[in-house]
């Protein structure tokens, strides 16, 4: 069954700043730079962010790749680590699918969410056509498994 996650604007114009930045990290070193970028937005002068704000998007940036951090969104309460997630869930969704950076279309895809789910149509045979994006696929439902979350592709 499909539900929708809730988000609002707010939650949109946060995951839409954590997508322009989740990439500092690389200023100071390519090798975790998802943990560098989390400590670049959590500890530096961000004019315009509440502290609240700023952690947040920090906990995103971290969020963004590799194993999914379940200990430091457990700090938080359980409503905002739930929201969080589930905005951490689409920054990674997004940065898999974005990674050549291509000024190619991507073909649209069909996304339902469920409480503690994601599933994604792509078009016929076009995973068949881009094995590498389908391994990161697969790689990264295991990472969300390990959070509670389950991707689903077609």
């Amino acid at each position: 069954m499909t539900q929708d996650w809730g988000l609002t604007d707010e939650d949109g114009a946060l995951l839409s700043r954590a997508a322009r930045l989740h990439e500092i990290g690389l200023a100071i070193a390519h090798g975790g730079y998802h943990k560098h970028g989390a400590y670049l937005a959590r500890y530096s002068d961000l004019p315009g962010f509440s502290n609240n704000e700023q952690q947040m998007l920090a906990l995103l940036i971290r969020a963004h790749r590799r194993k999914f951090p379940v200990e430091e969104f457990e700090q938080l309460s359980k409503e905002q680590a739930e929201n969080a997630k589930r905005l951490a869930v689409l920054l990674r969704f997004s940065v898999l699918l974005h990674r050549a950076r291509s000024e190619a279309t991507f073909p649209s895809v069909e996304l339902a969410v469920g409480k503690r789910s994601l599933t994604v149509g792509f078009p016929k045979r076009w995973l068949a056509q881009y094995p590498l994006t389908s391994a990161d696929l697969r790689q990264e439902a295991e990472y969300l498994a390990a959070a509670g979350y389950r991707l689903v592709f077609e």
